[in-house]
C-alpha cells in the first residue's frame, strides 16, 4: 500500500522528535552521542522508523470500530513524551542511574527485538493490519507462522520493546525511572 504523505512525515516527525527530547534530557548532542549505546538505538531507531515507512500497514477503521477506544493514544503519546525525557535528564544528573555500559547493551538488544516483533506482523498481514484496533474487511485469523506461537506479535513487540524501560528509553540510558 502506498502511505500518505501526511503519514510518512508525521512518523519521520515524531520519531525525531522523541529522540530530540531525549538529546534535550541528555544535555545535547555531545552528550548523547558520547554514549555508543545511545548512538546505536538511534540509528537502529531511525532504521525502524524507514523500514515501517515501506509497511502496508493502514489506518482503517475497518467495517467496525469502537471510536471510544482511541483516548488511550492521547495517555500514552503524553506517557512517551515524559518518557523520552525523563530518563534522559536522570542519567544526566546521576539520579536513579545504573551506570553500567552492559545495562545500555542490553536495553538495545531487547529494543530491537521488540521493533522486530511489532514489525514482522505487518509485512505478513499487509492490508488486514491496521493501527486501529478494528475488523478489516476480508478478514481471517492467521494460525500459522508467528501467529502459530504467539497470537499477537505486534502487541507482545510494543511489550517486548517498552521493557528496555519506560518509553523503551530508560534501559537504554541505564535509568531506573519507574514504568
Amino acid at each position: 500500500m502506498k502511505q500518505a504523505p501526511g503519514a510518512l512525515i508525521g512518523s519521520v516527525v515524531a520519531s525525531l522528535l522523541y529522540l530530540g527530547l531525549a538529546i534535550w534530557g541528555r544535555g545535547g548532542f555531545a552528550a548523547f552521542f558520547a554514549v555508543p549505546a545511545l548512538t546505536a538505538i538511534s540509528v537502529a531507531t531511525m532504521g525502524l522508523v524507514v523500514v515501517g515507512l515501506f509497511s502496508p500497514v493502514n489506518l482503517s477503521s475497518g467495517e467496525r470500530e469502537d471510536r471510544s477506544n482511541r483516548w488511550p493514544l492521547i495517555v500514552l503519546g503524553i506517557i512517551g513524551l515524559a518518557g523520552a525525557y525523563l530518563p534522559a535528564y536522570t542519567d544526566r544528573v546521576n539520579f536513579w542511574t545504573l551506570n553500567f555500559d552492559g545495562i545500555r547493551w542490553l536495553g538495545v538488544v531487547i529494543f530491537l527485538a521488540g521493533g522486530v516483533l511489532r514489525l514482522w506482523p505487518i509485512f505478513i498481514l499487509q492490508q488486514q493490519f491496521s493501527g486501529l484496533v478494528a475488523i478489516q474487511s476480508g478478514h481471517k485469523l492467521r494460525t500459522t507462522g508467528i501467529y502459530s506461537v504467539i497470537r499477537h506479535p505486534s502487541y507482545l513487540g510494543i511489550v517486548v520493546n517498552c521493557s528496555a524501560g519506560d518509553s523503551c528509553f530508560a534501559l537504554r540510558l541505564g535509568s531506573c525511572w519507574p514504568c
